[in-house]
């Protein structure tokens, strides 16, 4: 294996401080030498003011290799119009250029309507899915519990397990 990808959420929260992203980038390179980590921090996260020291530590390893991701959790449900998500979308370019210096290369969520990924992808943007609870609709994934199944987001469903 040449190298390993590893999207990292980076949530406001008191979990996330330098300690716990120091350790947890050690153990993956560590573990992994040549792995290259995606951060995806939040909104809340990157804005100026939050989380400067970890922001600061961010971008050191930006420095070193590392990419950017928009880090977004359910923006079908946060951001339920197209127009809605892509002023945010754009708020998150602007706000994350001032931050880390760079521009984002990737988005993560649990989920994206085929239009929002029509928008990412003009901005430039590859997109990363993950695994999510099953779910019958765009409903927070609330199935705590379920099995978890791949989420392939098509333009006829945007919901396929």
């Amino acid at each position: 294996m040449k190298s390993l990808c590893i999207n990292v959420l980076l949530q406001n929260t008191a979990n996330v401080t330098t300690t716990t992203i120091a350790d947890f980038r050690a153990y993956v390179m560590t573990a992994i030498p040549n792995a290259k980590l995606t951060w995806c921090p939040d909104n809340v996260f990157m804005f100026p003011g939050n989380k400067n020291a970890e922001n600061s530590l961010i971008a050191s390893y930006l420095a070193l290799g590392d990419e950017l991701a928009i880090g977004q959790g359910f923006p079908a449900v946060d951001y339920p119009t197209l127009g809605e998500f892509e002023d945010q979308v754009d708020e998150w370019l602007s706000s994350a250029f001032a931050r880390y210096s760079r521009s984002t290369t990737v988005a993560c969520a649990w989920h994206y309507p085929a239009s929002y990924i029509a928008y990412l992808v003009s901005k430039g943007i590859k997109i990363a899915n993950g695994t999510v609870w099953s779910q019958t609709g765009v409903d927070r994934f609330q199935g705590e519990g379920t099995k978890l199944f791949p989420y392939y987001p098509s333009i006829t469903n945007a919901s396929v397990p």
